[in-house]
């Protein structure tokens, strides 16, 4: 580590209005606080930010500054959060490149935004290699423990302005083609501040970084933790997966406040019912991404935590936070569907009918979103800029126009009534189907495709594509041609925009003016998928009731023992509820990553019994990063159905 923060003078001093100027006003006044907790060190406050200096210097030597951009894709660790840091303090607008994705995405993602460097992990470099000048993260901070920056900064150099990117994050696009949300340092910073202000976000806590960079969330998380002198706490991937052992790190780390998608706090909530924990130290909660659905184990565990508080937050990528609703008093009196609460500083809404006019109070409209905190635009793409960022008559500044649809209260409360078209959420993710669909119609053999979500609640919720095979495709291509499909589409897309089930329709439904009548699509049912094998016939009384349980959870028949619960529609949000069910059907502890490694009933059965060769094991090592992600990509069978 560096020399103690009194022998350190911090040499750069960013203006008012960026978020960098509170972390920096938070390092000054607690350098020996401990800014990051990870497994194998600590990271102080002065230490981030001294190690950020050294990185932005290196940074703009190499080309990097106001009006550029630096993509970043560096493993969870201290190295991460230096490296974001830093790339802030450049200047440079950060562009986060998730490593899961596939590589045709992520090199889209890089043609689009050009960046002058991108700075990785030596485990995850190759992806870049050839695309983009490559930092290779470990030569970029090496100097992290050295006490004072090699170099100083460029002359002059006093970091980023207000109006300048602070960051570029790449959602589902509606055309096809993913799109970049571009907001400034000051509309991040107007989050910040309002945060600040709020009673108990305010404060110093040791904080969870939960959630992937690719979800704007992840800078409350460490944004939010620095600018109040906090801790950020670090978790590795294979606990942040497992819902019973994240909450046991949550205690152990006696963690006080955490961020999650309404899933994930789903599935924490029910491994509380289910373990009997219910961390103390937890003080604030805050979900967003999702409808907030208060169901009886969210009731259970919060009446076991009555210091705590669950804060709805709600926002698209292109504002950030601009909603907030905090629940409060008895849980049991708390709605089953909470609003989403009122503005936060600095935002603005407006509820518009088709026309562009406000609607009545009490009455639905289509929620617009002015102010502070909004994007500005579309990276790289102002035809659809345009259409999204909206000068209104006779209101000052851009307003955006969401697609959600809200209603107001007498209070002034909103309350979110869903989409006014067909984007839909699918384990926190934006998802336009048209991007699938159009994914999907290159395949010759397609005619045509719809894809729907399907599933009566958030965990539950997967993805449905609809197909029409081209003249000349005989019935029984179906399975070959969707196992092509979904062999393309993993290549293409990252794994929550792949469709869980196949259904191959006569025509598609139509409504009497020629549209797609996405309503009248049918439900898959529990038809078998059209997988590659004859389901295998369970040997054992295990195997047997594994299998009636898998059938139960999946809606599907018949399974055999040799049938990937993935392939047959089963999802990662599904295997804590498989884990559970298994745990209450024979009596034994399953963690969740046991469903990951062991993805067959024979597999989880010999694994279960304790049968499993020394063979078997040596298989599983081997193949793990594999079978990881086939856990991940929930691929597709297919069933055939007449159309309506």
């Amino acid at each position: 580590m560096s020399q103690p923060a009194a022998d350190h003078s911090l040499s750069t001093t960013p203006g008012a209005g960026t978020p960098i100027a509170r972390v920096y006003a938070a390092a000054r006044a607690h350098p020996d606080a401990i800014a990051v907790s990870a497994a194998r060190a600590d990271l102080r406050y002065a230490d981030l930010v001294s190690g950020a200096e050294r990185l932005a210097t290196r940074l703009r030597q190499l080309g990097a500054g106001p009006g550029t951009r630096v993509g970043l894709s560096v493993e969870r660790g201290p190295t991460q959060c230096v490296a974001l840091l830093g790339t802030m303090l450049s200047g440079a607008a950060y562009v986060p490149l998730d490593p899961s994705y596939p590589a045709a995405r992520l090199r889209a993602i890089l043609r689009d935004c050009d960046p002058v460097l991108v700075i990785a992990s030596p485990g995850v470099a190759p992806l870049f290699e050839g695309a983009a000048p490559l930092l290779i993260a470990d030569d970029a901070l090496e100097s992290l423990s050295e006490p004072e920056p090699a170099t100083a900064c460029p002359p002059g150099f006093q970091g980023p302005r207000p109006e300048d990117v602070c960051y570029i994050i790449y959602t589902s696009g509606s055309t096809g083609t993913p799109k970049g949300v571009a907001l400034s340092h000051s509309a991040l910073c107007n989050l910040l501040d309002w945060q600040c202000r709020v009673p108990g976000l305010h404060d110093a806590a040791r904080v969870l970084q939960y959630t992937p960079v690719g979800f704007d969330v992840h800078f409350q998380e460490f944004l939010g933790t620095w600018s109040t002198a906090g801790t950020l706490v670090l978790v590795d991937e294979e606990t942040r997966r497992d819902p019973r052992a994240l909450l046991s790190f949550i205690q152990g780390q006696e963690i006080g406040r955490i961020f999650l998608p309404f899933v994930a706090l789903q599935q924490l909530c029910a491994a509380g019912v289910a373990t009997g924990i219910f961390p103390a130290t937890l003080r604030e909660v805050i979900t967003a991404g999702e409808q907030l659905v208060v169901d009886a184990a969210l009731r259970h565990f919060f009446e076991r935590l009555p210091g705590c508080r669950l804060h709805n937050h709600y926002g698209p990528s292109e504002t950030h936070v601009v909603t907030s609703f905090t629940l409060s008093g008895p849980v049991e009196s708390w709605e089953s569907l909470p609003p989403i609460g009122r503005e936060i500083d600095g935002a603005r809404i407006l509820l518009l009918d088709d026309g562009g006019r406000p609607v009545p109070p009490e009455q639905e409209g289509e929620l617009w979103i002015g102010g502070a905190c909004v994007a500005d635009g579309y990276w790289n793409n102002p035809a659809l800029s345009a259409e999204r960022f909206v000068k209104l008559p006779g209101r000052e500044g851009r307003w955006y126009r969401s697609g959600d649809l809200a209603l107001r209260r007498p209070d002034g409360v909103l309350e979110f009534h869903g989409r006014a078209d067909t984007q839909i959420k699918i384990r926190g993710h934006r998802v336009e189907p048209g991007e699938i669909e159009a994914a999907i119609s290159a395949e010759a053999a397609v005619s045509a495709c719809a894809v729907v979500a399907r599933g009566d609640t958030a965990e539950q919720r997967h993805l449905v594509a609809y197909l029409v095979l081209a003249a000349g495709a005989a019935e029984p291509d179906g399975a070959r041609i969707v196992d092509g499909l979904r062999r393309r589409l993993a290549q293409q897309l990252p794994d929550y925009l792949w469709p869980a089930r196949y259904v191959v329709l006569d025509a598609l439904p139509r409504t009497p003016s020629g549209k797609l009548d996405r309503a009248a699509l049918p439900a898959p049912g529990r038809v078998r998928p059209a997988l590659r094998d004859a389901p295998a016939a369970p040997g054992t009384d295990a195997e047997r009731r594994l299998a009636g349980l898998w059938s139960r959870l999946l809606d599907v028949e018949p399974v055999g023992v040799e049938d990937n619960f993935f392939d047959l529609g089963g999802s990662s949000t599904m295997a804590l509820e498989l884990a559970l069910e298994t745990e209450r059907l024979l009596g034994r502890p399953v963690p969740v990553v046991t469903i990951f490694r062991h993805p067959t009933i024979r597999q989880l059965a010999r694994e279960l019994d304790g049968t499993a060769t020394r063979d078997d094991a040596g298989a599983r090592l081997a193949d793990r990063a594999a079978r990881q992600r086939a856990a991940l990509s929930r691929r597709p069978g297919i069933a055939r159905k007449p159309s309506r």
